[in-house]
């Protein structure tokens, strides 16, 4: 499945449970990881809660690199839509 639809489908979940008034703008969040590469590879950030520790941490460090202004919050509003997507994962494909 490419990125856009991967995006689209994770779009159309946060539509149905939730009342996001962008959930466009989560779902390009979530990819960012995938189209930057910032020290794990995107399929890992979501295997378990401390993976997910880990890739903030790593996001966080690129976001300073490429002087990113706040890269620690702008980290933690990338981490609360992982969050999201990862419960989408379960959800939705709970066998990936």
């Amino acid at each position: 499945m490419t990125i856009p639809e991967q995006q689209a489908e994770f779009v159309q979940y946060l539509r149905t449970h939730y009342t996001y008034a962008h959930p466009e703008e989560m779902a390009s969040e979530v990819f960012y990881s995938k189209r930057h590469y910032i020290g794990i590879p995107f399929e890992d950030i979501f295997l378990n809660d401390d993976s997910m520790e880990r890739a903030r941490n790593l996001l966080i460090s690129h976001f300073e690199k490429i002087g990113r202004k706040n890269p620690r919050n702008h980290a933690s509003v990338h981490y609360s839509d992982w969050v999201k997507f990862k419960e989408f994962l379960d959800q939705q494909h709970p066998n990936k």
